[in-house]
């Protein structure tokens, strides 16, 4: 149904052996799958390039209808957090915008053509290769293009919710991390400091996974199916395709009536 993808390099040894365990504990406990990649120092890109490459992999593949997509240096803090939540049927890609633009280190792809010809045309654009936020910045090109009409297809998602910063990076409280945020990003800042903040925030998982539950998830599943009800009766004037969608609820009533 849902596969957390992240890629990283090997100076992130000490990051990766504390987020990875919560990533796939997460995974475990909501049954989505985690697909982690070692960045060969082969690659003739900047590093960051490389989340192209392995998302198209994904995509190709077919397996899974939804990606998510974790840079290194972010860590999951809330286990309740449930991505299949925010889906919306006519919506392709998830993420958040910071105090600069969009901020690609936590986004959700729907697996389709559109995603798959997007990611093509990214990395088809080399003049950013060497941009300062190298693969964001030709997105948010295509973004401030509309590129096939991309605007219509993006799902905003509050950052402090999806997408947080620690305080340290920015004292704006609508992108601070907190107890709710579903991933606390350490992003342009200094490697050892990164490895601190993840070691830091990686016990707030640990404390807030004591007391999970999937219950909390069948409010939002009524409350969406009852929208999907009044979709059905509008599907085909509008053209909208929710079968998806019910495949995602159905999903997660499944997972919600699970023994602990």
């Amino acid at each position: 149904m849902l596969k957390i993808i992240t890629a990283y390099t090997k100076n992130y040894s000490n990051i990766i052996n504390k987020t990875f365990p919560i990533i796939q504990n997460y995974c475990d406990y909501h049954g989505f799958s985690f697909c982690p990649y070692e960045i060969p120092s082969s690659f003739n890109r900047p590093p960051a390039w490389a989340k192209i490459q392995y998302l198209l992999t994904s995509l190709e593949d077919k397996t899974h209808k939804y990606l998510l997509w974790l840079d290194a240096d972010t860590t999951i803090m809330n286990p309740r957090f449930d991505p299949i939540s925010v889906i919306d049927p006519n919506k392709y890609i998830y993420l958040s915008k910071d105090f600069n633009n969009i901020n690609t280190g936590v986004m959700i792809l729907k697996n389709n053509e559109y995603n798959t010809q997007l990611l093509y045309k990214v990395w088809g654009m080399t003049e950013f290769i060497n941009s300062d936020w190298w693969e964001q910045s030709a997105i948010i090109n295509l973004v401030d293009t509309n590129y096939k009409d991309i605007q219509s297809y993006i799902k905003y998602l509050p950052a402090k919710e999806f997408n947080a910063y620690n305080p340290e990076l920015n004292c704006d409280p609508q992108f601070i991390v907190d107890d709710n945020s579903f991933v606390v990003h350490i992003a342009g800042q200094p490697f050892e400091f990164k490895n601190f903040q993840i070691a830091h925030y990686s016990q707030y998982y640990k404390s807030i996974f004591k007391n999970k539950t999937n219950t909390e998830a069948l409010p939002y599943f009524v409350q969406n199916l009852e929208s999907l009800m009044g979709l059905k009766k509008s599907a085909e004037s509008n053209d909208v395709d929710i079968s998806d969608w019910c495949d995602l609820l159905l999903f997660r009533l499944v997972q919600n009536l699970r023994k602990e």
